[in-house]
């Protein structure tokens, strides 16, 4: 996995993380898109993966993260 980002656990409350891939969407203004794909956490031994994702509070949502793209000219 390239990225994560800490996610409060939806079973126990205790911070957990979340892992995925990154990628840099172009559609309009190019940024970078987080894509989760684990969710683990170590207090209470959660760990989901995929379509889980979904099943726990929108954790498969992609996420538009807050980084300033450099222009290649």
């Amino acid at each position: 996995m390239e990225h994560d980002e800490e996610r409060p656990c939806p079973a126990c409350g205790s911070k957990g993380w979340l892992m995925g891939d990154t990628h840099i969407d172009e559609t309009n203004e190019p940024v970078v898109v987080f894509t989760p794909y684990v969710f683990a956490c170590s207090a209470c031994d959660l760990g989901v993966e995929s379509e889980e994702l979904w099943e726990l509070g929108g954790l498969g949502d992609e996420v538009v993260l807050d980084v300033t793209l450099r222009s290649s000219t």
